[in-house]
């Protein structure tokens, strides 16, 4: 039995979880589709180590790191359709949209919080006090705290200063979600939960540090691939945006996470049934 069949077979109850080979196994009955859909792929033009990506409702943007030379950010139609290629002199770890659709950066190393323009002129913001070099950045549901992580650790930030407010821990994380580089992978929903990813399956956690939900992603070669790994990231479309190493390609997935305002419904079973309709 393939590793898939086995994650079905053994899918369990929203709120309890069992790890098999180091990543954890779908909850069935979260918010989130057991198995994501793919919506489209286009291939990567932004350098060296793929970083991140996001979409700001005019653009899907993706920047690199590795070094602070060359085009480091790629701008790209609605149907993943090249535009144009920026050279920004930073070495990206995240790139993050606000929910105005406003971009942003974190710069490796420094911790330096950047605004962008949407023809990849950064303007510094300021200096993030974050232990971790190679963390990843993502604001919460109302823009007011700026989210890191480290391992467990999720440490949050004042998102207007960049003043350190203090940290919460992501329970029951094991194996492959502890390795390099998942451990320092973290992005949110335009809702404001906190989405993680290892080894082929996104999680999905509540801000108090609970895992609430998984789905499995069907990503082309190695899903626990450096680049892939260090790629993770949620678009402001709330969809998934994962490179493939084995295709040298964006893919983004469609994995049922829920759009703002509709929590408290799920929650009280108001929406009825999990599953959207596929756009494409």
């Amino acid at each position: 039995m393939n590793l898939s069949a086995l994650l079905r077979r053994f899918a369990l109850c929203v709120g309890a979880v069992t790890f098999l080979g180091g990543a954890p196994i779908a909850l069935a009955d979260g918010t989130l589709f057991d198995v994501g859909e793919l919506q489209f792929f286009f291939g990567d033009a932004s350098g060296l180590t793929p970083m991140s990506a996001d979409n700001d409702g005019t653009w899907i943007y993706t920047v690199s790191g590795g070094n602070i030379n060359g085009d480091r950010l790629a701008r790209y139609f609605q149907d993943g359709t090249l535009d144009q290629t920026f050279a920004p002199g930073i070495d990206f770890r995240s790139i993050f949209t606000d929910n105005s659709g406003n971009l942003f950066a974190k710069e490796w190393g420094t911790g330096n919080v950047y605004s962008m323009s949407q023809d990849g002129m950064p303007t510094f913001l300021y200096t993030l006090n974050d232990p971790q070099d190679h963390s990843s950045a993502s604001f919460n549901a109302d823009d007011t705290e700026l989210y890191t992580r480290d391992g467990s650790t999720i440490r949050r930030y004042n998102s207007s200063t960049g003043m350190f407010l203090g940290s919460f821990e992501l329970m029951g994380l094991i194996g492959d979600e502890l390795s390099t580089p998942a451990a320092w992978q973290m992005e949110t929903s335009r809702s404001g939960r906190i989405f993680t990813y290892a080894a082929g399956i996104v999680s999905e956690w509540d801000t108090k540090g609970n895992r609430i939900g998984t789905a499995n992603i069907a990503i082309s070669g190695d899903p626990s691939g450096l680049d892939t790994t260090f790629s993770f990231a949620v678009g402001g479309d709330d969809d998934i945006y994962l490179y493939s190493e084995a295709t040298n390609q964006w893919k983004v997935w469609n994995i049922g996470i829920p759009a703002p305002g509709t929590l408290a419904l799920l929650a009280i079973g108001g929406v009825v049934g999990r599953r959207r309709r596929r756009r494409i």
